[in-house]
């Protein structure tokens, strides 16, 4: 009487077999690999300068290609030949599953599955749609639109806009949405708004001193600027030399919105560094110090200021650090992402041809409802358009009016030495 003896696993036979297992032990390290730099980068962030360049990894392109190598892994590694019944798979097979796992959970991060959507009977009934574009590249100089043309600018009520063109065609293409736009433009920042702009001062973020010590004379070396030309050109970003230096811009605004939210409203409408060889977690820690002192000059110098600019109601600008990172955590402290009302779905400003990294932020302060936030293809530039619904809570409505030096709770007060 015979029995039969234990399920073998399928041993293919000859080179493609060993092919084929080379193939499978690869593709699972590969697999793995991404993961790991997933979960690094997620986890350190740009908390240290080497993770910093790995948190940037794009997700959308790093968790995909981590499920197709654990799915080719699996599908190479050797199987019992009857089923899974009798043994445990072999341990390519195990390996690969775990990457396939950790991927799909890397894409649900990226896609932001986990998120919630607001629910419209929830948001207020009267709010206020705030824009803002970075539309300084790819020929947006001499735009000519519209802005009524663009889904989502229809209905703005404030822009903020990073541009070069002159303030006569800026209020050309605010007419669209509306008589009495209240235009105004100083260096590279300009804003338009359906309310009366109360204030409106512009500071550069960092003085020549802060710039050289966090390293941003420092020139990326010539084959990184031509690696980083050769992929802007596929993706639609601006080409760049990196040879001026970029101390960065801060305005101070408040606009008289108290016909839709009860009080003025004031924004701090930022453009940080975009130098990549200089430490994010720095920048934005010698960031939040000058946003302090400079707030306070701006308010000893404006008459009447009534505590301008000392509670920023909404951060908002081209930030140059991508959503999650622990540098955003540093300079918004005390503030919230308004992305959050996105709902699920993956959000990413830059570029905007082809969005890898979500740059442009918005961060808003406690007493702020954000009822929707969107991303925008404009047509024009390397960078989406933000547009955004808010409101103000009637609750901590008065938080506005207090002065940055009179309150410890402020956000963005406490004043370190770089």
């Amino acid at each position: 009487m015979s029995r039969q003896g234990p399920i073998q696993a399928a041993a293919p036979a000859g080179r493609g077999g060993r092919l084929r297992r080379f193939g499978a032990r690869a593709a699972t390290f590969g697999a793995l690999s991404c993961c790991a730099l997933g979960a690094v980068g997620l986890l350190a962030s740009d908390r240290f300068l080497m993770t910093q360049y790995i948190s940037w990894a794009p997700g959308a392109v790093l968790w995909p290609a981590a499920l197709v190598l654990a799915m080719a892994g699996f599908a190479l590694a050797d199987r019992p030949r009857l089923g899974w019944r009798g043994r445990l798979p072999r341990a390519m097979v195990c390996l690969a599953a775990v990457g396939a796992v950790a991927a799909l959970a890397g894409i649900a991060l990226e896609w932001r599955v986990p998120a919630v959507v607001n629910e419209l009977s929830s948001r207020p009934s009267t709010t206020l749609r705030v824009v803002n574009w970075n539309m300084t590249s790819h020929g947006a100089g001499i735009w000519e639109k519209p802005f009524a043309a663009i889904d989502g600018f229809e209905n703005a009520d404030l822009l903020l806009l990073t541009t070069t063109q002159p303030l006569k065609r800026l209020r050309k293409s605010c007419l669209s949405l509306g008589e009495g736009f209240d235009c105004r433009r100083v260096g590279m920042f300009s804003v338009a708004s359906r309310f009366p702009i109360m204030n409106w001062e512009l500071r550069p973020l960092l003085d020549a001193g802060q710039a050289s010590a966090l390293g941003l004379d420092r020139r990326p070396p010539a084959w990184a600027v031509r690696a980083y030309n050769w992929l802007a050109r596929d993706t639609g970003a601006a080409v760049r030399d990196f040879e001026e230096r970029d101390l960065g811009a801060v305005g101070f605004l408040r606009v008289d919105t108290t016909p839709v939210l009860g009080r003025p409203l004031v924004v701090w409408f930022i453009d940080l560094p975009s130098n990549p060889l200089v430490s994010k977690l720095r920048l934005a820690t010698v960031a939040r110090a000058r946003l302090a002192r400079l707030s306070r000059e701006v308010g000893a110098a404006t008459p009447d200021s009534d505590g301008f600019p000392g509670w920023p109601d909404l951060v908002i600008g081209d930030m140059n650090i991508p959503r999650g990172s622990a540098s955003l955590d540093v300079l918004g402290a005390g503030l919230r992402d308004a992305s959050a009302a996105a709902g699920p779905g993956r959000l990413a400003s830059w570029p905007r041809a082809f969005p890898l990294w979500h740059l442009d932020q918005a961060l808003a302060s406690t007493g702020v409802e954000v009822a929707s936030y969107a991303l925008v293809d404009a047509g024009e530039s390397d960078h989406k358009a933000q547009v955004l619904d808010i409101s103000i809570d009637p609750a901590v409505s008065g938080r506005s009016g207090t002065h940055i030096k009179e309150t410890a709770e402020l956000p963005l007060a406490t004043e370190t030495q770089p």
